[in-house]
């Protein structure tokens, strides 16, 4: 995972950071620090986007799991052109996300999701 303004590889245990602060969009701690923690989409408007579409937000689309911990993931990742579109965001549970970036696939619905190759540069 990249740092959406910078570009550079962030190590997982500061992806899994933000991902807990319900943030979806990796910044390194400098780009962080100069931007003010500015991010291009907040949380809450991803929701609403997915909800308005009628997509479920309560719970993981992977694994069904509903609760807290839910992360928003990317299917064409923002430093690939992916948009803040109801047809590019995943409800994820924390587990199911990780396997996403880790290049597992997880069944949703009828299809399997995995870590698109733009991801690995």
């Amino acid at each position: 995972m990249n740092c959406i303004f910078c570009g550079i590889e962030l190590p997982s245990p500061d992806f899994r950071k933000a991902a807990a602060l319900g943030d979806c969009w990796p910044v390194c701690s400098s780009c962080a620090t100069a931007s003010g923690g500015a991010r291009p989409a907040p949380r809450q408007e991803l929701l609403r986007t997915l909800y308005a579409a009628g997509r479920t937000i309560s719970s993981c689309a992977g694994c069904g799991t509903a609760g807290g911990g839910l992360e928003i993931h990317f299917l064409l990742p923002v430093l690939a052109g992916g948009e803040p579109g109801d047809d590019n965001l995943l409800v994820l549970c924390s587990s199911c996300h990780e396997k996403v970036h880790q290049g597992a696939g997880i069944k949703v619905g009828a299809k399997i999701q995995r870590k698109p190759p733009e991801e690995d540069r």
